[in-house]
């Protein structure tokens, strides 16, 4: 495994990039600490997704907790999130099709609903 580091662009909001700076003032590091800080911290929140053969009530837990931050941000729908979770599962083992709509419903503002 190579462990040189690489270089990305991402494109932020300026809001989003006062948060950061403000944050590393405060915490007196520089502003590449916060954001890779948040990015380990969201790949090991996500842990589980990141495992291809995780699905259906295994993945279930992780995708609870983080339904809203996941559907509002990655535009995650319904059908997608259920292919996510019962892809390749036999019926007894796939979550039902309704219970993948409300944890895509989670994701909504309360403006949408």
């Amino acid at each position: 495994m190579d462990n040189k580091k690489q270089c990305v662009s991402v494109r932020l909001k300026p809001k989003d990039v006062e948060k950061i700076e403000s944050l590393a003032r405060r915490l007196g590091v520089r502003n590449s600490d916060i954001i890779r800080y948040a990015i380990k911290n969201t790949l090991t929140q996500l842990i589980n997704l990141q495992n291809s053969h995780c699905r259906g009530h295994r993945l279930l837990p992780s995708l609870v907790e983080h339904a809203s931050s996941l559907t509002n941000h990655l535009d995650l729908d319904a059908d997608r999130l259920d292919e996510i979770i019962n892809d390749g599962l036999s019926k007894d083992e796939q979550i039902d099709r309704s219970d993948v709509e409300l944890i895509a419903l989670s994701g909504l503002s309360q403006h949408h609903i």
